[in-house]
């Protein structure tokens, strides 16, 4: 199936073939774009399986909106089902020549999820890894290997050597990060932003959370 509505290009095939020569091509146009210079006070997020505004980079996102409110935010999902987010972010779809283009020439990237095995990072470029999985209580990466396409570990391999900064909520999830992620950069060990609104938000955010989870 291909996709190339509302400048998306994606080419959803079992063919090993096919999937590995689009990679390639899609490779070639990270580097094409580098023709243009990356923009300073850009930020480009993307979340797991684009499912738009939510998890961590929400929260960074909220806290960043609260301080400064020009910076240009793009928000890479799925514009099948476009999510809800405040109207000051640019949605753009993540399978799309448009979404490689963001990616080159923005400042910074936050994501929550692995990203594919033909991005590539810019020198100038800062990456910062937040994990949706952030308890760690079931088996992942080098861990389930053998459960895993060889697609996905050359991409988590690739986005681990991108990665300048990778949060962790604990001593359990850094040394899981050191020991099946791939991982030898900077960790800040500081908590994750989905879990610390419970410690650090207002009463009524930290009341409402309280009753979604029926703790008392």
């Amino acid at each position: 199936m291909i996709y190339m509505k509302a400048n998306r290009l994606f080419i959803k095939t079992k063919n090993k073939k096919i999937e590995y020569m689009q990679d390639k091509v899609l490779e070639l146009l990270f580097y094409i774009f580098r023709i243009f210079p990356v923009q300073k006070r850009k930020i480009v997020v993307s979340c797991f399986k684009n499912h738009g505004y939510c998890d961590s980079p929400k929260y960074i996102i909220q806290q960043l909106l609260k301080l400064d409110c020009t910076a240009d935010i793009v928000w890479l999902c799925d514009f099948e089902n476009p999510p809800e987010m405040p109207a000051c972010i640019r949605q753009v779809p993540y399978h799309s020549i448009r979404g490689i283009y963001e990616q080159v020439t923005a400042q910074i990237w936050i994501s929550n999820r692995r990203k594919s095995r033909y991005v590539r990072k810019r020198k100038n470029q800062y990456y910062i890894q937040t994990w949706h999985g952030g308890v760690r209580l079931k088996n992942m990466e080098r861990a389930a290997i053998n459960k895993l396409s060889k697609r996905y570990i050359d991409s988590a391999k690739n986005d681990s050597k991108m990665i300048n900064l990778f949060l962790s909520n604990s001593d359990f999830s850094t040394f899981l990060i050191r020991r099946d992620m791939w991982y030898s950069g900077k960790i800040l060990q500081k908590g994750l932003p989905r879990t610390d609104v419970m410690l650090n938000g207002d009463r009524n955010t930290i009341a409402k959370k309280n009753k979604i989870l029926s703790i008392n």
